[in-house]
């Protein structure tokens, strides 16, 4: 471990490192780089094996506010864990190594949350290529100003066309206190997703920055843009049961948003890697689909909704067949 003395900043970033070489500068000068001064940087090297290690190393020469600790690899949850271990700040910022931030992005969420005495902050962010390029804009809110609400309205916004917005940890600012009784799942994909309904559950207040001020890079070999695995479907499988689970004897509303959610992530499956899925999982798939499907009491669907959710309920390799059918056909027009 490497360490520079910042005694009491306000704010800890996190930022967990593994092999990311080509991107790590770029990440870090973006927040040596902010308008908001009073914050400790604390680099958790993953186990790199690459040049990230020696790129960080380096970088400590320059700013005093950088932490460099270096562990065996275990994972971007493990990593973030023993971040928040490490962290003394008040306040804390996850910031995943391959991406950047705006010069204005801890002041304006650091202002949002002291102004309103909040417990989190959360801005948009930009989809971009690995050249900078916008492939896409994410507001957090059509209101231009920013406003409060709650950490159960947040969830409740999770299930909108917007919601990965308030699925991800890393563009907010959190009391560092609602951690304590709180860590990332290890050995988890989609970690994001597995804190998400736990973190903000209780959460009182959460502050709306609508700016867009974090910049989401997607590149090769990223997580999220890597080839499907049994893994990645089992784990995000065990997300949804795991999410309905914790929502069923708290919120029914919230238990039936996150029960359509998971039905369509079945049919989408099944129409994606149906080949991929073994026999044993695609039955258990289907039973779970009828099940959740006739405890569902809601009737005001459209009618095309109606007929898909018979549909898979007969058959979900035949309702997925369909759905295929229809992008296809829609796609050639």
């Amino acid at each position: 471990m490497l360490e520079r003395k910042n005694i009491n900043p306000s704010i800890s970033v996190i930022v967990p490192v593994f092999n990311v070489e080509a991107w790590i500068e770029k990440c870090i000068y973006s927040i040596l780089s902010q308008s908001f001064e009073d914050y400790e940087l604390v680099i958790v090297d993953d186990g790199s094996t690459d040049n990230s290690s020696k790129i960080c190393k380096s970088l400590l020469l320059i700013d005093k506010r950088i932490k460099y600790f270096y562990k065996e690899n275990g994972g971007l949850s493990d990593a973030r864990n023993y971040g928040l271990k490490k962290a003394t700040g008040e306040y804390i910022v996850f910031i995943d190594s391959d991406d950047y931030i705006d010069k204005n992005y801890l002041y304006l969420l650091f202002n949002s949350i002291k102004k309103n005495n909040s417990d989190v902050a959360v801005c948009g962010f930009k989809w971009v290529d690995e050249k900078g390029n916008i492939i896409h804009n994410v507001p957090i809110s059509n209101i231009e100003q920013q406003y409060l609400i709650s950490g159960k309205k947040l969830l409740y916004d999770v299930f909108n066309s917007e919601g990965y917005a308030f699925i991800v940890v890393w563009n907010k600012i959190y009391k560092k206190e609602i951690f304590n009784h709180l860590s990332f799942d290890v050995n988890r994909l989609y970690e994001d997703e597995f804190i998400n309904y736990k973190l903000f559950w209780n959460v009182q207040k959460v502050s709306i920055v609508n700016q867009q001020l974090y910049y989401y890079v997607q590149r090769d070999g990223s997580i999220k843009n890597s080839d499907i695995s049994i893994k990645k479907i089992k784990d995000f499988n065990d997300l949804h049961k795991e999410r309905m689970l914790f929502y069923k004897s708290k919120d029914k509303s919230l238990y039936f948003l996150a029960s359509k959610a998971y039905r369509n992530w079945i049919v989408s499956t099944f129409e994606k890697y149906y080949s991929n899925l073994p026999l044993e999982f695609r039955i258990t798939m289907q039973k779970e689909y009828r099940k959740l499907k006739k405890e569902d009491p809601r009737s005001m669907e459209s009618t095309l909704m109606k007929v898909q959710d018979i549909i898979a309920y007969i058959s979900l390799p035949l309702a997925s067949w369909i759905r295929r059918t229809i992008y296809i056909l829609k796609k050639e027009q």
